[in-house]
């Protein structure tokens, strides 16, 4: 089994970020650790849910032949986040 060390975070939050500041002041001080650590584990899976495949062909092939806009999202992606809605209601 790994051992695993406790870290301290300190986070500071400006006017950068009003929606995070206005969600956290409203929380308890030990509810807004828990939060934190809440909303670092969703954007660590977002992060590597968007992470890029490697390539498996040489870059010339690789190119799309233009770049894809948000309307030329292919069928396949289009169905998968729709079963993912459905899923979470």
């Amino acid at each position: 089994m790994r051992r695993t060390e406790r870290l301290r975070v300190l986070v500071s939050l400006h006017d950068a970020h009003p929606e995070l500041v206005e969600d956290l002041v409203v929380l308890d001080r030990r509810l807004r650790a828990e939060r934190m650590r809440m909303l670092a584990t969703i954007g660590l899976a977002v992060l590597r849910i968007r992470a890029p495949a490697p390539v498996t062909q040489p870059a010339a092939e690789a190119l799309p032949e233009r770049p894809q806009t948000p309307t030329d999202v292919p069928d396949d992606l289009a169905a998968r986040k729709a079963r993912l809605l459905d899923r979470i209601g």
